[in-house]
C-alpha cells in the first residue's frame, strides 16, 4: 500500500513501553470524554477503566517508530 503513494522504503522500530494504570487521573480519562463528543461522562469512562484494568498497576505493551522515504 505505501508503494502506491511513492515510497520506496520504510524503517520500523518496535518500541517496548508500559502504560500506568495505577492512577488514572482526570486529564487523562477526559481524553475519553472528549474523544466520545460527551457522549460519555467521566464516571462512565472511570468504571470502564476499572472494569478493564482491574487491579493492575502496569499494562505492557508496544508502539512503532515508522519512517518512510520517498525517491
Amino acid at each position: 500500500m505505501m508503494t502506491s503513494v511513492g515510497f520506496c522504503e520504510v524503517y520500523e522500530l518496535p518500541i517496548k513501553c508500559q502504560f500506568d494504570v495505577e492512577e488514572l487521573d482526570d486529564d487523562f480519562m477526559s481524553l475519553f470524554v472528549f474523544w466520545s463528543g460527551g457522549r460519555l461522562s467521566m464516571e462512565t469512562v472511570r468504571k470502564a477503566a476499572k472494569e478493564v484494568y482491574g487491579g493492575e498497576k502496569v499494562i505492557p505493551y508496544s508502539m512503532w517508530f515508522m519512517v518512510f522515504r520517498k525517491p
